[in-house]
């Protein structure tokens, strides 16, 4: 019996229905999960295949076709119909595009790569549908090559906006010397532990205000874009830079992106490509290629957003536009953090929303320089440097041309003394001044001291026949036993002098004193004349000059006479009749500075007396202790532009190179002797501009005025390479001072303007550094000079001093150190170029002409002191000379009234010694008159230790 169930059972029931419905069931349910799985596995295939469309769709370019676009080729012809191409859509829409032409700059760029890329644009780039194509002169300073630029334009139907460079706008930017942590920063430890990149971004900044007007990067983008927008119909305007080249493929896809989105953004980015060969757009493919580099940007009509001005180029200029738009850097430069000097316009730490877009590519054309175009991280390296090189030797050479060519720089120009006022000076004392005679007198006397000096000793030295009115030439001197001197000597006693003294030609008469200078000796009646004049000016020299008369008729009998002249060993006479010794004489121990001093007073005897004997032997002396102790031979090249920009020497005024050709040093072949170590501590200046006066007169020829400046080249090359010198360059005092009258004024001997221009416009810095104003206000507000005082300390530490001293020696190193500074100004103010130092000021104050008031104020019971006396002259010939250049009327109580308070008390710069004092021989107390005398009038070992110049009363005062 069956029992009933009221309930399924599902364990018994497919045991009832058996083993055929549970493989059916099983089939069934395995081809629904297969079923199923393949519907979801086609979904997810289809939804990603719909992503990657979408992300190709809106991310890709449309790739372009031969059924769509008429691809024109290049043309050979620019003025060809064929030229023009249809756009993948007709724009209505008028393109405005423009290139920026700059000036060439070496290193960075090949010379003349400007012009050569534009003829390549010009005959190679095809015409545009709607688009009108502009050229943007932006301040070429070479009018030749402005000109060339404006025909080929021409040449080519082009239409050009000119931004002309006016040197009168230029003129009033000046160095950004005072925004930098400490003052006088190039000569910091500071800046001395920087890398030469670091260096070279920091002396970089100090142009900024140049770079701007001049390389006007940023405002030519932005003059470029103002243009554009008044345009009629312009709808899009591309500020490229000049040497950026469009293909028709990358115009074509810039186009379709601007029509697809033109509407929702105003900013269009376009990647740029770095060319090694132009030809590589005529011989390749019209591809789009690697776009690693900065990008070039489009703007539309009615954006807002301009370039910010005041980013300088080389200094992120459109890097800066690129961040405000939301452009990605490399993080390298973002987390670079910005100087303290450097402007803070850009945003570094917080990118803006994206308001551009990234479409098309543009190509770059060569720059001449392939080392720095490849995209290689040295490449990138060097470029930098070179662009800054380059800029700066740019903006170098702007200032050596107006210097030259607008204001009239002239290296035989004086230097220290104002010419108009020595020349006045002489026509005074022609006219019989009382007071300028007695300091003529002081000088005359002085002169025929000299020369009767230097004459006793050249005639002692190997019984030469010498005497007071000769001109002497020594090609070999004695300074040491050498072997190979030896042996010249002992050839020359064995040398047979039969016929070696020619007949000594006879000297045409002339009334010109200039033609008189040519003259190497005197016969007998121009000798009598010259004497003649002699004994009217001074009548102490009559003995002396009748004295040297009957010893030149001697010795030089005339020529029409049958008596042979007397022949001497180890002399010869050249073919300008001076005596050359070809035996090895020893020198006297004279130290530069004496010597210099006696060479100008010689030279200034002469310009004032006219009497040619004081110019030969100002000549004789700067032959026998300078050109005959240096003999120029070879010329060595020291080459100072170097592609590895780590072994660039980054010390002192020669960093960075001042030229782009190598600096040409003389070598010099020493007999014996080391370059005299008192040079680094001599003032050149006056001495240069003796040497200037006597290549005027022509007692010095013109190759050995030559050799003088190859002398005075050696000289500057060891002041700002050597490290001694570079190491005085950094003294905070009268030392630093005197290191930049030196370089100053050999730099203008040798006519390097560049170094001239860059020493007087740096040597500023130190003005805020030697003076110091006290900020507590209860304290006096006179400036101080802190580092002359701790030269004092040093020296009693050191026992060259004692305690005692030290008051007067802080008096003496102050005054010393103003009166480098008044030398430095008045040569600034002589020359008539750069910036006058007399009323430049400081970021705390500090002025120059307030330092010397404030000294003046502090030392006024010294009045009478002779050294003040003479820096009060100078420093009211500054003062008058500032104003007169500013056309300033003087009001009560200013600087002009205070120092015609001192002026008032010490008397004119000409009542240097007492009226009823003499200088005769007879006189009692002869050396200590002379001495004072001497001291008074610039002479003697005091007046050198007190940096005082001879005769500083006649153009420096």
């Amino acid at each position: 019996m069956r029992p009933n169930h009221n309930y399924y059972d599902f364990n018994i029931l497919p045991r009832a229905r058996g083993s055929q419905f549970d493989r059916t069931f099983g089939i069934h349910n395995a081809i629904m999960r297969r079923e199923r799985f393949i519907r979801r596995g086609l979904s997810v295939i289809i939804l990603v295949t719909l992503i990657v469309f979408m992300i190709y769709v809106w991310f890709s370019p449309i790739e372009q076709t031969s059924d769509n676009i008429k691809v024109s080729p290049i043309p050979n012809s620019p003025k060809s119909p064929s030229n023009v191409i249809s756009s993948p859509i007709i724009s209505t829409e008028e393109i405005h595009l423009y290139r920026i032409l700059g000036n060439d700059l070496p290193p960075r760029h090949k010379a003349g790569q400007v012009l050569q890329n534009v003829k390549f644009i010009l005959e190679n780039e095809p015409k545009f549908h709607n688009t009108k194509k502009w050229w943007i002169l932006n301040r070429i300073i070479d009018n030749e090559y402005e000109n060339a630029l404006i025909d080929l334009l021409k040449q080519y139907n082009q239409e050009y906006v000119r931004i002309p460079f006016l040197v009168e706008e230029y003129l009033k930017y000046d160095f950004r010397l005072e925004d930098f942590p400490e003052h006088d920063f190039f000569h910091s430890y500071e800046y001395m532990n920087f890398s030469k990149v670091a260096k070279l971004r920091t002396i970089d900044y100090s142009y900024h205000d140049k770079n701007l007007y001049a390389m006007n990067n940023n405002g030519g983008r932005n003059a470029a874009l103002a243009h554009g927008k008044l345009q009629p119909n312009a709808r899009w305007i591309f500020p490229f830079d000049g040497n950026c080249f469009l293909t028709t493929n990358a115009f074509n896809e810039i186009m379709t992106q601007i029509e697809r989105w033109g509407k929702d953004y105003k900013y269009f980015v376009v990647p740029m490509a770095r060319l090694l060969n132009n030809t590589q757009l005529l011989v390749g493919t019209d591809t789009r290629p690697q776009t690693p580099e900065e990008p070039q940007i489009i703007f539309r009509h009615d954006s807002e957003e301009k370039y910010n001005e005041n980013m300088r180029y080389g200094r992120r200029s459109k890097l800066e536009m690129l961040w405000r738009l939301g452009v990605p850097s490399p993080r390298k430069i973002l987390n670079k953090p910005p100087v303290p000097w450097e402007s803070h316009d850009a945003p570094y730490f917080s990118p803006p929303k994206n308001k551009y877009k990234m479409i098309g590519w543009v190509f770059r054309l060569f720059s001449g320089q392939a080392s720095q175009e490849v995209h290689k991280r040295e490449a990138s390296a060097l470029r930098a440097f070179n662009r800054l090189l380059a800029i700066q030797d740019f903006l170098d050479g702007i200032d050596e041309k107006i210097a030259r060519s607008t204001q009239g720089f002239d290296a035989n120009r004086l230097f220290l003394y104002d010419e108009k006022s020595l020349n006045q000076a002489r026509l005074h004392y022609w006219r019989g001044d009382e007071k300028i005679t007695r300091v003529v007198n002081v000088m005359l006397d002085r002169a025929d001291t000299m020369s009767s000096y230097a004459a006793n000793w050249y005639s002692s030295a190997n019984g030469l026949p010498i005497d007071a009115s000769t001109q002497v030439k020594f090609l070999q001197l004695k300074t040491d036993p050498s072997p190979a001197l030896l042996e010249d000597e002992r050839k020359n006693e064995e040398t047979n002098v039969d016929d070696v003294y020619q007949q000594q030609e006879e000297v045409i008469k002339s009334n010109d004193s200039a033609s008189i200078e040519q003259d190497v000796m005197l016969d007998e009646e121009q000798n009598h004349v010259i004497t003649n004049e002699s004994q009217q000016q001074s009548t102490e020299n009559s003995d002396t000059t009748n004295l040297n008369e009957t010893n030149t008729n001697n010795i030089f009998p005339s020529s029409s006479g049958g008596e042979k002249p007397k022949k001497y060993i180890g002399v010869e006479v050249d073919e300008f009749g001076r005596f050359v010794s070809n035996t090895p004489v020893p020198l006297p121990n004279v130290s530069t500075s004496e010597l210099f001093e006696n060479i100008t007073t010689l030279t200034f005897a002469h310009h004032f007396s006219g009497n040619v004997r004081y110019s030969r032997w100002a000549a004789n002396l700067i032959r026998t202790f300078i050109l005959s102790s240096y003999g120029v031979g070879e010329q060595d090249e020291l080459q100072v532009t170097n592609t590895d920009f780590e072994a660039t020497n980054d010390e002192g005024y020669s960093f960075p190179h001042l030229n782009k050709i190598p600096r040409t040093v003389p070598k010099f072949n020493k007999i014996g002797t080391k370059f005299p170590a008192d040079l680094l501590e001599t003032d050149p200046s006056f001495f240069l501009d003796s040497c200037r006066l006597l290549y005027r007169v022509r007692a010095l020829t013109h190759k050995e005025f030559t050799e003088l400046r190859q002398f005075s080249s050696i000289w500057l090359e060891r002041l700002i390479n050597s490290p001694e010198s570079i190491e005085r360059s950094r003294e905070p005092d009268h030392r630093g001072t005197l290191y930049d009258i030196q370089v100053a004024t050999l730099a203008g001997f040798v006519d390097d303007v560049r170094l001239y221009l860059r020493v007087i416009s740096r040597t500023r810095m130190r003005i805020g550094k030697h003076f110091y104003i006290a900020n507590d206000a209860s304290l006096s507000s006179h400036m101080s000079q802190p580092y002359e005082i701790i030269f004092v300390n040093n020296l009693i530490e050191r026992g060259k001093l004692l305690p005692i001293q030290h008051e007067s020696a802080t008096f003496k190193y102050t005054t010393l150190n103003l009166q480098y500074w008044m030398i430095l100004t008045r040569i600034i103010q002589n020359v008539r170029i750069g910036l006058d130092l007399w009323q430049y000021t400081a970021k705390d104050g500090q002025r120059l002409s307030r330092a010397m008031m404030d000294h003046l104020g502090k030392h006024a019971s010294k009045l009478d002191n002779d050294l003040l006396r003479p820096l009060i002259h100078i420093a009211q010939a500054a003062h008058r000379a500032s104003d007169t250049k500013r056309g300033i009327w003087h009001e009560h109580g200013d600087e002009h009234d205070y120092f015609q308070h001192f002026l008032k008390n010490i008397g004119s710069k000409m009542n240097l010694f007492d009226k009823n004092s003499s200088i005769s021989p007879n006189e009692e107390d002869i050396i200590l008159k002379r001495k004072s005398v001497d001291k008074c009038v610039g002479l003697g070992e005091e007046a050198r230790q007190r940096g005082m110049p001879p005769f500083w009363m006649f153009g420096v005062a």
